[in-house]
């Protein structure tokens, strides 16, 4: 069981690692919401303000940030402000993540310091910026994430935040251990994904009741996989189990992307398993005290550890 627990040892360069891996497995924003719709008040380190619209991160409508060793993606739909602390040529900053509704959480960012997040680091050559984006009144603009000061969202008048769910599930390996596990992500997600064919077709797994990794007589890069919802739909596709190192990859980088496919939380700690090694997950459906808890939690106004997530 020991061998699903892990424990606080991922370092800052670890941490390189896994910004490259989430935005190389999770691609572009799949939040439901156009990044042209989004628009913020941005202010730098020397106070200026900056009226920007079709605001990304990484060409995403979503942010990617870590609370503890935990990796946490949310969309720009459910920020209200987000503020950077540190000093400027900090690769790593704390950041002040406030929600709409209500409540905030304390975490940290990967700004790139003086010199940005140099690609090779991780898979070998080039050499990439971590950076919002977006347009002003005098044509496009970018900045990187060490310039700046407080990001401060402008959403549509009467629109609502989207609910967060409590994922919670019951995870079987192939040797038949089983695993109580709350605050279930996939690469830091709500949402899985299902390739069919050459689609990926990203899934809430909210919908989701049941996912049952089919086991193949020869290891193959390719898994086939059911999805079965609630709504009694079942999806058939595959996922990827490929054990190639990609060209430069790391050791931290490789161990991430084999054994901390899904995350959450199991007795009080981490928890993570590998695609290679799971047979079903079985979710449970959400009851109405566990939504009142989420909203309080949500509301609170204090901030949140990794286990309030």
């Amino acid at each position: 069981m020991a061998e699903y627990m892990v424990k606080a040892r991922w370092g800052r360069i670890g941490r390189w690692e896994q910004v490259v891996l989430v935005l190389l497995l999770l691609g572009g924003s799949e939040t439901g919401i156009r990044a042209e719709e989004f628009q913020v008040t941005l202010v730098d380190r020397f106070g200026n303000k900056h009226e920007i619209s079709r605001f990304t991160y990484q060409d995403r409508a979503e942010l990617s940030y870590y609370v503890g060793d935990v990796n946490r993606i949310r969309s720009f739909a459910q920020l209200d402000r987000v503020v950077f602390e540190g000093e400027e040529g900090d690769e790593e900053q704390v950041i002040k993540v406030h929600r709409r509704g209500g409540g905030s959480e304390t975490g940290s960012i990967l700004t790139g310091g003086n010199s940005g997040l140099r690609a090779h680091d991780a898979f070998g050559g080039g050499y990439a910026e971590i950076k919002f984006n977006g347009v002003t009144e005098l044509g496009p603009f970018y900045i990187r994430l060490n310039d700046v000061r407080e990001v401060i969202f402008r959403h549509p008048e009467g629109s609502e935040a989207p609910r967060e769910h409590l994922l919670k599930a019951t995870i079987i390996n192939t040797k038949g251990e089983s695993f109580e596990v709350e605050h279930l992500r996939y690469f830091g997600n709500t949402r899985f994904k299902l390739k069919q064919r050459r689609l990926q077709r990203p899934i809430d797994m909210y919908k989701v009741a049941k996912i049952d990794f089919i086991e193949t007589e020869s290891r193959e890069e390719q898994r086939p996989v059911t999805v079965e919802l609630w709504s009694g739909k079942t999806l058939q596709g595959t996922v990827n189990v490929s054990t190639v190192r990609l060209p430069g990859e790391t050791d931290k980088a490789y161990y991430t992307r084999q054994e901390t496919v899904f995350t959450g939380r199991f007795n009080g700690g981490m928890f993570a398993i590998g695609m290679d090694v799971l047979r079903q997950i079985r979710f449970h459906q959400e009851k109405e005290e566990e939504k009142v808890e989420e909203e309080q939690i949500e509301n609170s106004g204090g901030d949140t550890t990794a286990t309030q997530q």
